[in-house]
């Protein structure tokens, strides 16, 4: 670095880096705009910033931002010394440290380095693609407001995926630069991602344009076959499709393409790609590659001599006569060349390449006789070659699959119409028509099964079966007890069939996921019998198959008769009920317990039956432990809901009022509460809808309220903690993050529900509910004790939500609303929420409107004038609320403008319309 910078990056210090930083953003709002001078001043800045941050202790996401974007962004203004700062930072041993940053950085703006520096944009490439960040710990986007999770490893896979989407731009602009590229991150990322296993690879050579070209395998072969699944492999298909659209007035793109490949140790993927290129343009791509025909390394390595082929056939006819002869000679000599495999590989490669070329056009009299010989033996395999092993080839096109099993083709030929309308009716009910056409090829199918399944399982035959019992359960849904019947006779002597087979991986899943990855031939019985059941309420076959698969050995089948007991409970109430609580009682899988939940009691949670369902929610509520066992308490606090706001229920009452006291041990649930709350806090003004409201504001006030006296708890837990006197840290920990989890579904609740998110709120649970006055006024009142509550936590999240509902309630309340957002404000400090550009956005936004609309009241209310100074003097660091400081003696006359003296915080010096970063200096008697 020049000793300018030097000497300006020494009189730094973390007061003015922030505002500097501050300062380049918006500066580079509009690049436009800034003068070359300008720009110089803040290419400079950004350097004494950078190397400032790199000198600083731990990693500064923001300052390093700043920095590395605003060099990119005034490149041509410092050329070489901002190219030493990017090489400075792509450094090995930097990336260590802060590639997770870094890159992302880089890549976002390595536009600018297309024309600007196609070399340094080379780097960048590789550095990427050749970095390897194993290291998965969790790393947070955004400001405080809006901060999405995410960790160190995606970081960097994100900077590549954003440099694969720049590569089509670079490639038209610098091919020969860009090939360079393209070669290097295939090697890079080769090496990083290639097995152990495979780190040594066959190398290969050929004489092209008089030199030596050497190429290494890297298994391309083989991978082209199944299709681009990451980042190197979408650029290597965009340069392909490149090279192969090159016309004749665009040879000179082409020589520096193919040059650039010839000019290294290229990756086979490399030169497959032209192969492919030239096969498909042969005119002006083959011409160019026409010397590639008669390459033994081309014709016979893994992974080129597919390609080299195709590319041999559309080319040969094009040859001299003289380079037909030398392809020729070439051909007929494979057998001779050594390190290509056996000789049995290599003379049924050259088989291959025979039935490629016409007769005709052959001109060597021995080649003709060879081609005359082998013609008909040269078929293409289906698959690719694979190897070198012996094993590996032979002659596939006369291979006999074997004489075909009868009873195979007569299993497929009935097995086919049941087939066909299970995919047919997967999502739908058959039209009773239909399930009668069906029922005769079931029948069939089912005897065929039976008749063979005597001397032993046929485990081939298994997945026929599981289609034969999903399609009985089909038929089920036709509504029709003769149908029934039909259905009945066909699976209940399947109902002992082995499939499923107990696995505790499978029931773990199902617990976490809430349905089966598999239902079996026992689960689809389970489901034919719980849609017939109602079509036969008196069958007692039905109902004793029902109880013994409710208490099946695998989870899955007990979760299929639970999922279809709410129809039975219509026709055969005592029974059904009997079997639903003996599942409530005694079921320990809590997927098959948030199925009964959610498609059975959900269903029957009726006036007549509420109390019946509210005791088989709560012991399950209260003993749900284990895996899936918080969506199971989502799921009963959602049925309590209902049982208490609708239905008056006392127990489900008891329950919400001991979840709404203890939200540190049921955050889940009050979130999902709060979630369900966001389109009944708003009435329509009907007694029941006003009762539901009241009912839900009284709900969420109890929560706010546990949730200040939980949080004064885990203070003085904290404080405890750091004495030397309290307990865990990290349960400490864990009960914030549950208290913040609660106070963030409460305002995003609130904020849905208000109006706030694009001029529309939720009410009767709908959204696209358009407030009236009236009912924002009743919102207000409402939620206002609420908000002050939760403006207190300083949670960004929250604070910027609540803020917003002060921007929508401005012209509901101004003098309120203007005092409650201070008051939001100030609590927000302790997270740095002024740190986030949102919120200096909205805060200006909204000063601006009090001065532009309600001036008149700001004059006489000393409480307003420092409410507003309190805010302005908190976003003071950013550039629009600082603007907005030197603007109130021309606004407002008084003694409000005495916030301006906050400006006297950060001393700067001004050059022309540019605030330089490199020239602020903190004001020492401020400090």
């Amino acid at each position: 670095m020049d000793e300018a910078a030097s000497g300006d990056f020494e009189a730094m210090t973390l007061n003015t880096a922030y505002p500097m930083a501050f300062l380049l953003g918006r500066l580079l709002d509009e690049p436009r705009l800034l003068t070359t001078a300008q720009a110089a001043d803040i290419n400079e800045s950004s350097r004494n910033l950078l190397i400032f941050t790199r000198e600083e202790d731990g990693l500064n996401r923001q300052l390093l931002n700043a920095a590395l974007s605003g060099m990119l962004q005034t490149y041509e203004e410092g050329p070489a010394q901002t190219r030493q700062c990017v090489v400075d930072a792509l450094e090995e041993g930097y990336l260590r440290t802060a590639g997770h940053v870094v890159l992302p950085i880089l890549a976002q703006h390595a536009k600018r380095l297309v024309s600007a520096d196609p070399e340094l944009l080379k780097s960048l490439y590789a550095a990427s693609f050749g970095f390897e960040e194993t290291s998965e710990e969790s790393t947070v986007l955004g400001g405080p407001v809006f901060a999405m999770g995410t960790n160190r490893k995606q970081e960097v896979e994100h900077a590549r995926w954003a440099l694969g989407q720049l590569y089509r731009s670079f490639l038209e602009a610098r091919p020969d630069v860009a090939t360079r590229a393209l070669m290097a991150a295939l090697e890079l990322d080769g090496a990083r991602t290639r097995p152990a296993s495979h780190r040594k690879r066959a190398e290969f050579s050929f004489e092209f344009d008089r030199r030596t070209v050497r190429f290494v395998e890297d298994g391309s072969g083989i991978r082209e076959q199944f299709g681009v699944h990451d980042t190197v492999g979408e650029m290597l298909q965009t340069w392909e499709a490149h090279v192969e659209n090159v016309t004749a007035d665009k040879l000179a793109d082409l020589e520096e393409i193919v040059s650039a490949v010839a000019q290294v140790k290229a990756p086979a993927a490399a030169w497959l790609k032209l192969l492919r290129a030239g096969a498909r343009n042969p005119d002006v791509v083959g011409e160019r590659l026409r010397m590639l025909c008669w390459q033994p390394a081309i014709l016979l390595s893994p992974d080129t001599n597919r390609a080299g082929r195709e590319f041999l056939e559309s080319q040969y006819p094009r040859l001299q006569q003289s380079e037909r002869a030398t392809v020729d000679q070439a051909v007929l000599g494979i057998l001779r060349v050594a390190g290509y495999g056996d000789k049995k590989r290599l003379k049924y490669l050259r088989e291959l390449i025979l039935g490629r070329l016409r007769n005709e056009d052959i001109v060597t009299p021995k080649f003709a006789a060879l081609h005359a010989r082998f013609a008909d033996k040269s078929q293409e395999p289906a698959g690719p070659v694979f190897g070198f092993g012996v094993g590996s080839f032979g002659d596939w096109s006369g291979q006999d699959a074997g004489q075909k099993d009868p009873l195979a083709t007569e299993l497929s030929e009935l097995a086919r119409p049941v087939s066909d309308f299970v995919f047919t009716h997967l999502n739908s009910a058959p039209a009773q028509s239909s399930a009668r056409s069906v029922l005769p090829q079931a029948r069939a199918l089912y005897h065929f099964l039976r008749r063979q399944s005597e001397p032993g399982p046929q485990e081939r035959w298994g997945h026929v079966k599981r289609q034969l019992a999903e399609a009985c359960a089909i038929v089920g849904r036709a509504q029709s007890a003769s149908i029934a019947a039909q259905v009945r006779d066909l699976v209940l002597p399947m109902a002992r069939d082995k499939d499923p087979v107990q696995s505790q991986e499978a029931d773990d899943n199902l617990a976490e996921r809430g349905y089966p990855m598999v239902s079996g031939v026992r689960g689809h019985v389970a489901v034919a019998l719980g849609r017939i059941a109602p079509q036969l309420k008196d069958d007692a076959k039905v109902r004793r198959v029902l109880v013994r698969l409710a208490s099946d050995p695998v989870a899955g089948v007990r979760r299929e008769v639970v999922a279809h007991l709410a129809p039975v409970v219509a026709c055969s109430p005592g029974w059904a009920w009997r079997l639903i609580g003996e599942r409530a009682s005694k079921e320990s899988n809590n997927g098959v317990l948030l199925t009964l939940l959610q498609f059975t009691l959900a269903r029957l949670a009726n006036e007549p039956n509420s109390e019946r369902v509210s005791a088989l929610v709560t012991p399950i509520y209260y003993r749900a432990q284990g895996v899936g066992s918080k969506a199971l308490r989502k799921q009963c606090t959602g049925l309590f809901l209902n049982l208490s706001f609708n239905f008056g229920d006392r127990s489900a009452r008891n329950a919400l009022d001991r979840i709404s006291g203890h939200p540190l041990e049921c955050s889940a649930e009050i979130a999902a509460a709060a979630f369900e709350f966001r389109g009944w806090l708003v009435s329509d003004g009907t007694p029941k809808l006003d009762h539901i409201a009241a009912r839900a504001w009284e709900f969420l006030t109890s929560c706010v309220s546990a949730a200040q006296a939980s949080r004064v708890t885990l203070d003085a837990e904290y404080a405890a903690y750091k004495d030397g006197s309290g307990g865990s840290l990290q349960n400490i920990q864990n009960n914030y993050e549950a208290l913040g989890s609660v106070v963030d579904a409460i305002g995003n609740a609130l904020f849905f529900a208000s109006g706030a998110f694009e001029g529309v709120g939720m009410s009767q649970g709908k959204r696209e509910t358009r407030l009236t006055a009236e009912q924002q006024k009743e919102f207000l009142s409402s939620a206002g004790p609420a908000i002050e509550s939760l403006a207190g936590f300083g949670l960004p999240t929250v604070a910027h939500h609540l803020a917003e509902i002060c921007e929508a309630y401005l012209d509901v309340d101004p003098r309120g609303t203007l005092l409650l957002l201070a008051q939001i404000v100030r609590a927000g400090r302790a997270y740095r929420y002024e740190s986030d550009q949102l919120a200096a956005g909205l805060m200006v936004r909204l000063i601006e409107r009090c001065l532009a609309e309600y001036r008149h009241l700001l004059r006489g209310d000393n409480n307003l004038q420092s409410a507003l100074r309190e805010i302005l003097e908190t976003f003071v660091g950013w550039p629009a609320a600082l603007q907005l400081i030197y603007r109130l003696d021309d606004v407002f006359a008084s003694r409000l403008a005495r916030v301006g003296n906050a400006a006297s915080r950060i001393h700067i010096r001004r050059s022309g319309d540019l605030v330089s970063g490199a020239r602020i200096t903190p004001d020492k008697s401020a400090c």
